[in-house]
């Protein structure tokens, strides 16, 4: 709240629909940023500058996922899988044992 006053107008607020890019937009930008480093690529190679050209290649790389993320061609979403599982007490006081036997050492008599 504190910083609340420091925020411009424009911020504050939240973006209405028309102020959001539509995703042909996007993909239209992307698809020139692609078509500038494949230029810059050809550009670097015909150069002889092979260091230039495989930052080309990596950025190409970079768009291209971002595409298909868009796209909803990769799935970048994490996904949890919880296994529940029930012991006996017979199980659970070996379990305890064991766990207490590897991480409290032997105290050594003198």
């Amino acid at each position: 709240m504190r910083h609340r006053r420091h925020l411009s107008v424009a911020v504050a607020k939240p973006l209405s629909s028309d102020q959001i890019s539509p995703p042909e937009t996007l993909l239209g930008q992307l698809e020139e940023l692609r078509s500038e480093a494949q230029r810059l690529k050809q550009k670097a190679e015909g150069n002889g500058d092979y260091r230039a050209a495989l930052a080309a290649v990596r950025e190409l790389c970079r768009i291209v996922e971002l595409v298909a993320k868009l796209c909803g061609q990769i799935d970048s979403r994490t996904e949890t899988k919880i296994l529940n599982v029930n012991f006996d007490q017979d199980t659970v006081n070996r379990i305890t044992k064991t766990f207490f036997a590897r991480h409290n050492p032997v105290e050594l008599s003198s």
